[in-house]
């Protein structure tokens, strides 16, 4: 038995019952817990330093639309890129995504960094070099928390990057589990 509090982080679902000599004394409860949001959809600027033959349908918008099927897509021999969010008030993030069209002799990443906007400075919040390596197809990062309006991706080293979704994650609400009830009848038990 907890004696202090569970805290979870993300989206948790925890099943928990009293048992004593292995038998159990009450019901299972569920304790369930939300998951972060994305919030690179809620952007109210999306800005890509190139875009496959200034083609709308490859703008760096493309990578924030919520939407798997369309991406951001840059021109041939493009070897860095940035994109550039701008979000309508600070938010926290701590966790992102990158999911990107990879074909392995044309399109791919070797190195990457997610940086937000602070103190008059792009800050780095996660930095990625592969070391010659491409990054995988799809790409899950956590890293300290930072608060910025404005967070950029910035492809320091590619081979024409194509990203079909740039996802930002919240940090979401520290949960603490109400094991009161769990306590109360663990407390009935006479060994």
């Amino acid at each position: 038995l907890y004696k202090t509090p569970l805290a979870v982080n993300g989206r948790t679902v925890l099943r928990a019952a009293l048992f004593y000599n292995g038998a159990q004394l009450g019901p299972v409860t569920e304790f369930v817990t939300p998951a972060a949001a994305n919030i690179a959809p809620e952007a109210i600027e999306a800005t890509a330093s190139d875009y496959y033959n200034n083609i709308t349908t490859y703008d760096g918008r493309k990578a924030v639309d919520g939407n798997s099927g369309t991406r951001w897509a840059t021109s041939d021999n493009t070897t860095a890129a940035t994109l550039d969010l701008v979000l309508a008030a600070p938010v926290t993030i701590s966790s992102a995504k990158i999911s990107q069209y990879y074909a392995s002799n044309k399109n791919y990443i070797t190195r990457f960094a997610v940086e937000y906007w602070a103190d008059e400075e792009w800050k780095t919040a996660y930095n990625w070099d592969g070391g010659g390596s491409h990054l995988a197809a799809s790409f899950e990062m956590d890293f300290d928390a930072v608060t910025s309006d404005k967070i950029r991706l910035n492809l320091a080293q590619a081979s024409n990057p194509s990203i079909w979704e740039f996802e930002l994650y919240s940090t979401p609400a520290r949960h603490e589990l109400d094991t009161a009830a769990l306590e109360a009848a663990f407390s009935t038990v006479q060994p």
